[in-house]
């Protein structure tokens, strides 16, 4: 009875030990294993170990270690070496799924994006259709010449102006045998200021463009002003935006824009060093301007005045 262990009480011995020291606490005695087990036992006792600590084993290369030692009874210096070569295949692997999570990521945005763009692009071509059903069609659009004309004709001041004698001897000679100092008062003098979109003292190829093409509306508007007068028997001219000159008589004597002349009607004269400006009350310097010599009154022309607020 007191004798020396039998060969299964030294295997069941050899066991408990085997699990305290993995364990590093008091075991239980185990129960006796059957002769020839001693690898078994090993396993079993290994893999307990492995289900009671699984997470920190799975994360850690001591766990690697004894997976190894384990599944293969590989010894330890082996295991370790196993062990390293399986966790750095395990790096690599989770490399790899997150380089696909990142691709299927990047690949998810670019098919919205894309998404959204086909839903921007299908907006817009609807957006055209309903503007181009509520268009005129191309040909009977205006150019850009009526455009501006269309502008100017909301934008501009026609005033008149009786001659008396103190005028009438300013403008001795502009019409040759036309006598504008009558007394009483036979003549009347009528100014059209039209706004523009550039300042006339702005040079520019747009402003110039602009420019003459406001000339030609003043012309137009000043020329159908006197075919109705005429028609009704009254003498009219105007002068030519252009050039200053008489439109309608010879002349030696001109009426510019900038002659000190069209102070008398309101406008001012801007010195700006290299060139001089018509300046209008309301316009300021975006404007051009021109004036009609009439030889009636306010009185008989009014109904003509307002063919100077439109384009013919």
């Amino acid at each position: 009875m007191g004798g020396a262990l039998s060969t299964e009480e030294a295997q069941g011995v050899t066991a408990e030990k085997t699990l305290a020291d993995a364990t590093g606490e008091a075991a239980a005695p185990a129960e006796k294993a059957p002769a020839g087990a001693e690898g078994d036992v090993q396993k079993t006792i290994l893999t307990s170990l492995s289900l009671k600590n699984a997470q920190d084993e799975a994360q850690t290369p001591a766990g690697v270690v004894a997976t190894v030692i384990a599944s293969s009874g590989s010894s330890p210096k082996n295991a370790t070496q196993k062990g390293a070569e399986l966790k750095a295949s395990a790096d690599k692997a989770a490399v790899e799924m997150a380089s696909s999570e990142l691709v299927v990521a990047e690949v998810a945005a670019r098919k919205q994006e894309l998404a959204e763009l086909a839903a921007v692009e299908k907006s817009g071509a609807d957006n055209e259709e309903e503007i181009s059903a509520g268009q005129a069609p191309a040909e009977s659009l205006p150019s850009a010449s009526d455009s501006i004309a269309a502008i100017v004709t909301r934008e501009c001041e026609a005033r008149t102006f009786e001659v008396d004698r103190r005028i009438g001897r300013r403008f001795e000679g502009l019409f040759p045998g036309r006598d504008l100092k009558k007394s009483p008062p036979a003549h009347t003098i009528v100014t059209l200021a039209i706004k523009t979109r550039n300042r006339m003292s702005a040079m520019s190829t747009e402003m110039l463009s602009e420019r003459a093409e406001c000339f030609e509306l003043l012309i137009g508007r000043m020329q159908a002003f006197r075919d109705k007068l005429a028609v009704a028997g009254y003498w009219c001219d105007f002068i030519d935006p252009s050039s200053g000159a008489p439109f309608h008589s010879d002349s030696a004597t001109t009426f510019a824009e900038t002659d000190d002349r069209v102070r008398t009607f309101g406008f001012e004269i801007l010195e700006l060093g290299c060139c001089r400006v018509t300046c209008h009350k309301t316009f300021g310097q975006c404007m051009v301007m021109t004036t009609a010599f009439v030889e009636a009154t306010t009185e008989n022309i009014a109904d003509a005045l307002k063919l100077l607020e439109t384009d013919p």
